[in-house]
């Protein structure tokens, strides 16, 4: 059984493929970005002297007015925490896109979020396409998921950045057209490179790497 890695290069695994390959380590979680709470608190305050009148001697509270504290600003995020939630967002937009083209077998949705002539998810459009052209599907479609997502720190240039993150993919399970299973590969987890580069209003991806 002969897959592809990101780079488009064969990776022969013989016999029966039960370990994941680095063409399936992928997938990303959820970051929300800080957010603050506002808060206002009232105090009443005030307790006054009786009022004295010449005939009689009356005792009045008069009602104080609530002062509130001073209010907790909402922080704002700053241009690196907005620019990550929207590297984030394309990372799994991405992996999700993958997960799909499993399903339906149609890899366009992925290759529509490359950079014009990136090969960054050719480990992936390449078997579907093989699996495809055999009549074969997938039983069971890998999903995946991001943790300890982090932008590097220095770029080449604005519209262009790398996102380092650790990635968990699930299993997968290739049948023929008789159901009879083809290749069964294991859930699996690895650091992963990303650098994406911004085309109009949308980040694209350019190139993925595994790193560990």
């Amino acid at each position: 059984m002969t897959i592809y890695s990101d780079g488009g290069n064969p990776v022969t695994i013989p016999g029966t493929m039960t370990a994941m390959t680095t063409s399936h380590l992928r997938r990303l979680a959820v970051a929300a970005a800080a957010s603050g709470a506002l808060a206002v608190t009232a105090a009443c305050t005030g307790n006054p002297e009786p009022r004295t009148t010449s005939t009689a001697t009356s005792s009045t509270t008069p009602t104080a007015s609530a002062t509130p504290s001073p209010t907790t600003p909402t922080p704002t995020p700053t241009p690196t925490q907005d620019l990550e939630a929207q590297l984030l967002s394309a990372t799994n937009r991405f992996y999700s896109e993958i997960s799909k083209a499993y399903q339906t077998l149609d890899i366009r949705p992925v290759e529509a979020l490359l950079t014009p002539g990136s090969d960054a998810a050719s480990g992936y459009t390449d078997y579907i396409k093989d699996a495809k052209s055999k009549g074969h599907s997938f039983r069971k479609v890998p999903n995946y998921r991001v943790s300890s997502f982090t932008l590097a720190s220095a770029n080449v240039n604005d519209n262009t950045r790398e996102a380092v993150f650790t990635q968990y993919a699930s299993g997968l399970t290739e049948v023929d057209q008789g159901g009879q299973v083809v290749t069964s590969l294991e859930s699996e987890s690895g650091k992963t490179r990303i650098v994406f580069m911004k085309v109009g209003d949308q980040w694209l991806v350019e190139r993925q790497d595994i790193i560990s």
